[in-house]
């Protein structure tokens, strides 16, 4: 059970994020600016469970597939821009995920519900705050603890263009750093884009939070934003995606 409230509250916090679209033009766009259809399907799909999960909207669903027809991402756009977006004004947004076990409803796959999908009428209000109490705690844990790592999927979908408006975009890249021992690690360091020095190449000034820096190293540099880099399933150096925090906090 703590494992479907920590589905519903990630799903919560994406619609508050990057990721999610908010209007039908920005539904659109991202869809438009996908190249495949896998790729499209995977967003949309999201941008429903965000509804569905994260808002506990059961009428926000729609079935992957039916009657031996798997629904295309075209379909599937046109159900959220239609359905799905008009219950925000209709229902207003709420202000937490949904707590009630009957509400913790399954993803649809391939016609079929997850094990999500269960109604538990044993559960006792008290059981209730305390299963939530239980999976924000475990939530946070895993995130404390590099099991998880949810600002990579609160990150808009479609890549930041190398222009001027990423002028004063903040943003975290990664490093390899080597242990004592000789092992290496992956660490994010937060920034901030200063210049476009050139587009084509992708390379940009950056300016390093001061306060994070060693002592020593500077604190201007120049770094490729790769196209390949750009918040990738699995980090490796020279990876990047948007920093949420103050770089120069």
């Amino acid at each position: 059970m703590e494992d479907s409230y920590i589905d519903v509250m990630d799903y919560f916090e994406h619609y508050h994020s990057r990721r999610c679209c908010k209007t039908a033009a920005e539904a659109f766009q991202n869809f438009n600016s996908l190249s495949s259809e896998s790729a499209r399907l995977k967003a949309i799909k999201e941008q429903i469970q965000i509804r569905r999960l994260g808002f506990g909207w059961e009428a926000a669903g729609h079935q992957w597939s039916k009657d031996g027809h798997t629904f295309t991402s075209a379909e599937l756009l046109r159900h959220f821009t239609t359905v799905v977006l008009p219950m925000e004004t209709a229902l207003g947004i709420p202000s937490e995920p949904p707590m009630k076990m009957n509400e913790i409803c399954g993803q649809y796959t391939l016609g079929t519900k997850s094990d999500l999908d269960y109604h538990d009428e044993s559960v006792t209000g008290y059981s209730i705050e305390k299963l939530k109490e239980n999976a924000i705690k475990e939530w946070e844990r895993r995130e404390r603890d590099n099991e998880t790592d949810r600002d990579a999927s609160k990150q808009q979908n479609i890549m930041p263009e190398i222009d001027d408006s990423l002028v004063g975009f903040n943003i975290e890249y990664c490093f390899t750093y080597d242990e004592e021992d000789g092992s290496q690690y992956l660490s994010w360091v937060d920034c901030c884009v200063t210049k476009i020095i050139n587009v084509k190449p992708r390379i940009v000034k950056i300016e390093w939070n001061k306060k994070k820096v060693i002592e020593g190293d500077v604190t201007v540099t120049k770094q490729k934003l790769g196209l390949s880099k750009w918040n990738p399933k699995n980090p490796s150096e020279g990876a990047w995606r948007e920093y949420f925090g103050n770089p120069y906090a």
